[in-house]
């Protein structure tokens, strides 16, 4: 009888220890953030100093998205309610222009290739 109240404690202790993973890592660390900030050590809020929202350049981020061919008639793929969304709500706060590049699906790989290898002749 020993051995099975053994391994009923062991699942019962994995159990827990699952939970209490999951709990921590979802809670927040804002107070660490602020004891950082008073200690003179970094915080997430001083890293934002160099986003391109404190500096005023306007930077622009390009999202591939795969074109199917069926956007409704008044849209298209690059203009619609969810590319406006993303602009109005993530793009211009943080002072990017966000440029969505349709892509077929089956070009998908030669066009991330050649998107690639440009970025590499640049660096």
């Amino acid at each position: 009888m020993a051995p099975k109240m053994t391994k009923a404690a062991s699942l019962s202790l994995a159990a827990v220890l699952a939970s209490m993973s999951l709990l921590s890592a979802c809670s927040s660390n804002s107070n660490s953030d602020a004891g950082n900030a008073a200690s003179g050590g970094s915080s997430a809020s001083a890293g934002s100093a160099s986003s391109p929202a404190a500096s005023g350049k306007q930077v622009t981020l390009k999202v591939e998205i795969f074109d199917r061919g069926n956007a409704p008639s008044p849209y298209t793929i690059t203009d619609n309610y969810l590319s406006k969304y993303i602009q109005d709500n993530f793009g211009t706060p943080n002072n990017i222009k966000m440029e969505f590049v349709p892509v077929p699906r089956s070009e998908e790989i030669k066009k991330a290739e050649r998107a690639d290898g440009q970025r590499q002749r640049r660096a």
